[in-house]
């Protein structure tokens, strides 16, 4: 997700370009915000405290329950929350999307197998994956 070292770069060459703002400062203006890097960041943040939100019929729902608190924290101090979300990826990013594919089946087996096992400490390593 992103480009790793980015804000190194920035920091190196801009550094007047980074900037921590207060909420406050923002009331009453649009705020962009990555749904992507979001949602992300949700569900693997759910993830490491070891259980996720789900429906009845087993679907997470735990990164669109936090997305919805991010939200209304916003509106609530008077932010205007714009969710901007990935296009199409460029075609020289295919074997990147295909190296991750494989690494998320690869999880997905390693943690089935630790489940099975009953290997709770095995288990939390996959879920944090």
């Amino acid at each position: 997700m992103g480009i790793k070292g980015l804000k190194q770069v920035i920091a190196d060459r801009a550094p007047f370009a980074l900037r921590t703002v207060e909420m406050s400062h923002l009331v009453g203006r649009k705020v962009a915000v990555d749904a992507s890097t979001s949602l992300y960041q949700f569900l693997v943040a759910v993830r490491s405290e070891g259980q996720n939100l789900m429906t009845s019929s087993g679907q997470t729902t735990s990164h669109l329950v936090g997305l919805l608190y991010r939200t209304v924290n916003m509106l609530e101090n008077g932010l205007k929350p714009i969710y901007v979300f990935d296009g199409t990826p460029p075609e020289m990013k295919g074997g990147e999307l295909e190296k991750r594919r494989e690494k998320r089946k690869l999880a997905q087996s390693s943690l089935q197998a630790a489940e099975e096992e009953g290997d709770a400490e095995e288990i939390v390593k996959q879920m944090k994956r």
